[in-house]
């Protein structure tokens, strides 16, 4: 009889995985609880049910399931390295990195692992650390393109470019459809002056994939001439739907990112103290970092944004009233009169024209209505004409050009102040921070 019952397990075991491998994540994540229901203490049931809560957004639970399989087992280096994954995407950095270690203790040849603790010591600038992961990971499997990759990349953060070219055209040897290899040997190369051989790249990118908005934005910021008025929707969606699963680590622990702190400081210093007393829009508000500072001055909190992978992550925070996936300009043309507060951390850099969208935020304004956002501060030699669009495809503006704009939207100008908005490359990025007013009397 028990022989009967471990076949049944093992055979719903076979089932659930054959689901979860064909993406049927729900069926998948039935089959794996009704063998719970059996076995509480399967192992194997418990690592995959936290795979599939990960894939299917509860990440806590994820923790929880494959904690409790390590606990029964802890000689599974695929349960240690799907822990590090999800904790990694959590920020939990230096729990990931131990789960990371413990899979190669158990494994030293485990070439996943290597590649995904190489980029977790990259992105905490374990540079020499993270480039023996990636060398380790590339002796034991040369054509391991996404080793090759992340290599590349971190020798790009060296200025190492002789190198990390060889690498990124290696990954794309290896994977020649990977998008984000082609786009950072671009980058590469333009850093490294080889701005010829980085449009050749641009344009090979473009052959194979001709409607690709990646490319053609990043081929318009290298020739400035051509550069549109604003990045286009579908740049913005594929560019941040990418990012959205490790935006908040990489932005807060990597890069020092802090537009939506100093939004929030001077809010405090101009208005009056927060009573939840004002309609108010988070315009771009991405994974929330700005919902986080406006929520107490919020009756109503409503978020914005392009992306829905963002207001997947956003949604999650349980801070905003109402989340809504829409271009930006057209969604304030569509309230007119709506919001006492919109603010708008680093979503403006997408822009380089201003004047449809500052006259959009005047109509969805109300009377006494504040409009605060950041925008990357460019020199009046730099950008003659007010605004350009810079090689890593973000548009920065002068003061004077802001100024204005404002003015023609008929805001005015309360707040205008020079500030960094994050470390880029070790480089801090010059910014300013804007808060402008509607008064009655426009």
């Amino acid at each position: 009889m028990q022989g009967d019952v471990t076949m049944s397990i093992e055979d719903a075991l076979r089932i659930g995985l054959e689901l979860h491998q064909n993406g049927h994540l729900q069926e998948a994540e039935h089959a794996y609880t009704q063998i719970l229901k059996a076995w509480p203490e399967c192992p194997d049931a418990l690592h995959y049910m936290g795979v599939v809560s990960h894939q299917l957004g509860t990440r806590n639970d994820a923790v929880d399931y494959i904690k409790r399989s390590l606990a029964i087992d802890p000689d599974q280096p695929n349960a240690w390295s799907n822990l590090g994954n999800v904790l990694k995407e959590e920020g939990r950095l230096d729990e990931a990195e131990a789960a990371y270690r413990n899979v190669i203790d158990l494994a030293p040849e485990h070439t996943e692992t290597l590649n995904n603790l190489g980029v977790l010591l990259k992105n905490r600038n374990a540079l020499d650390e993270a480039e023996v992961c990636f060398r380790k990971a590339l002796e034991l499997k040369p054509d391991y393109g996404d080793a090759c990759h992340n290599y590349a990349n971190l020798l790009r953060t060296q200025k190492r470019y002789e190198e990390a070219e060889y690498f990124f055209r290696k990954a794309i040897r290896y994977m020649p459809q990977h998008a984000k290899a082609y786009e950072h040997l671009a980058k590469s190369l333009h850093e490294a002056g080889k701005r010829d051989e980085a449009l050749e790249v641009l344009q090979e990118w473009l052959h194979f994939s001709p409607d690709h908005p990646v490319p053609k934005h990043i081929l318009a910021s290298f020739q400035e001439t051509a550069a549109p008025d604003r990045a286009a929707d579908d740049y913005v969606r594929q560019v941040f739907d990418g990012f959205a699963a490790t935006f908040d680590t990489l932005l807060l622990n990597n890069l020092k990112y802090q537009a939506p702190q100093l939004i929030g400081e001077t809010l405090r210093r101009l208005l009056p103290e927060p009573e939840r007393q004002y309609q108010v829009l988070d315009a771009g508000c991405g994974t929330g970092l700005c919902g986080k500072e406006v929520r107490p001055y919020a009756n109503k909190l409503v978020g914005v944004d392009l992306s829905s992978g963002m207001l997947k992550r956003a949604r999650k925070l349980s801070l905003y009233d109402e989340l809504v996936e829409a271009e930006l300009t057209q969604f304030l043309e569509d309230h007119v009169g709506k919001y006492d507060l919109i603010v708008s951390a680093d979503t403006l850099v997408y822009f380089g024209d201003l004047d449809r969208v500052f006259r959009a935020a005047y109509q969805a304004l109300r009377p006494h209505g504040y409009l605060a956002f950041t925008l990357e501060h460019a020199d009046e030699k730099d950008a003659p004409a007010g605004q350009r669009i810079n090689p890593h495809g973000r548009y920065s503006h002068t003061r004077g050009y802001v100024t204005h704009t404002l003015e023609m939207a008929r805001l005015t100008m309360l707040l205008q102040e020079e500030v960094h908005l994050r470390m880029e490359r070790d480089v801090p990025v010059p910014g300013m921070l804007v808060v402008a007013g509607r008064s009655v009397e426009n």
